[in-house]
């Protein structure tokens, strides 16, 4: 576990727009950290950050276009998952000159990682994939539509949110949600691009993307390995950190 570790933050200009990115540790091993839905690297990270062996991996963190400190700038909502994967994949080819590396990505975060490896499917080693999906259900989206009021919200998570956000939290969330809503199948068809290992972890108790979706995976991805976890709900990487975090590392470093 890492005790001290300096951090290099830096925001890059790529495609017109604002990228915030944060880099730890000195290992041979690049891994591209992709946050959720308003999340940033730091908020959805920060155990990974603190739990992984940065002798053996180099953590580069990033705050997705329109969210974190990647603004001020204005999400896309058309086709916006695909336009995240090429602003990732430009910050690690272009500025950061990996040819090859790996993806942790969280919900959204894990769709644009997969994305990013039925795209360039040379160039990702592997992908942890944390309650995601490539499609969306109707009964999903009723549930998003409930928390559409971010008065709904845990007051926890709210803070946190209107700590990045502030007076904006309600309209980045709507925003979020109209598109997200748009879609049906995601990536369903990009599937069988997808070549590298993949590790699918998902919380049994996940109500913002069901867990039918990590099924959906193991049956589906070319080299896949899925770990469900009975007790986590969406944001389990968080909760249960500690056995993520050497299931993760064990897998990235086979």
């Amino acid at each position: 576990m890492s005790m001290s570790v300096s951090v290099l933050k830096e925001t890059v200009t790529i495609n017109g727009y604002p990228m915030y990115y944060e880099r730890r540790g000195t290992g041979s091993h690049y891994l591209l950290l992709i946050p959720g839905a308003l999340g940033t690297g730091v908020t959805n990270f920060s155990n990974q950050h603190s739990g992984f062996d940065l002798t053996k991996f180099t953590l580069i963190s990033v705050d997705l276009v329109g969210y974190g400190k990647s603004r001020p700038a204005k999400r896309r909502s058309h086709r916006h998952y695909w336009f995240d994967a090429e602003c990732c994949h430009i910050l690690m080819r272009e500025k950061l000159q990996k040819d090859h590396y790996s993806i942790l990505g969280f919900s959204d975060g894990g769709r644009v990682g997969l994305i990013l490896g039925a795209t360039y499917p040379k160039e990702i080693t592997k992908i942890v994939a944390v309650g995601c999906s490539c499609y969306v259900t109707p009964e999903e989206k009723s549930a998003l539509q409930k928390i559409r009021d971010i008065s709904s919200w845990s007051p926890e998570s709210r803070a946190e949110s209107e700590d990045i956000y502030g007076k904006e939290l309600q309209t980045i969330w709507n925003a979020f949600l109209d598109a997200y809503f748009e879609y049906t199948d995601i990536f369903k068809k990009e599937i069988p691009n997808i070549t590298c290992p993949v590790f699918v972890l998902h919380g049994e108790y996940d109500s913002i993307v069901f867990v039918e979706h990590a099924h959906y995976f193991k049956n589906t991805l070319a080299d896949v390995k899925l770990y469900v976890h009975t007790k986590g709900p969406h944001y389990f990487h968080i909760k249960y950190y500690e056995i993520f975090n050497k299931m993760v590392q064990e897998f990235l470093l086979q």
